[in-house]
């Protein structure tokens, strides 16, 4: 999903678009270090959200925001009216407050992800053992 297609001439699709493109080059970074090492996380795995809040840029935030409300407007209209908060866990871990338990990989933002969960939200796993 393009989002800066969809705004209006403005500086926010201009920041938007600059941030889309930086995504685009780390993920293929990070593919391609994932290609050469053979490391990945278990399919349908998202425990380092579990325990994790990710501290992101404003323009990150308006990124997550704008492609919310494109994508799952339900989700994102009861986030605006309720507030985001940090997910509490009963073993007390604080993590992400865009995880869920009910999806196969958790996050409800993927395309949209922060950089910091695009760089380092993978484990040193190449198999089961």
């Amino acid at each position: 999903m393009d989002i800066t297609q969809i705004l209006p001439p403005s500086v926010l699709r201009e920041r938007l678009g600059d941030l889309t493109e930086l995504y685009r080059r780390v993920d293929e970074a990070v593919d391609a270090f994932r290609t050469a090492a053979g490391l990945s996380c278990p399919s349908g795995c998202g425990t380092c959200c579990e325990g994790f809040v990710p501290d992101i840029f404003p323009v990150e935030a308006a990124l997550v925001a704008t492609w919310l409300t494109m994508s799952n407007r339900d989700l994102a209209f009861s986030m605006a009216a309720g507030g985001i908060e940090p997910r509490v866990r009963v073993d007390g871990r604080v993590g992400c407050p865009l995880y869920a338990d009910n999806t196969p990989f958790h996050c409800t933002v993927y395309e949209a992800r922060p950089l910091i969960c695009r760089m380092f939200a993978f484990s040193a796993v190449r198999d089961k053992r």
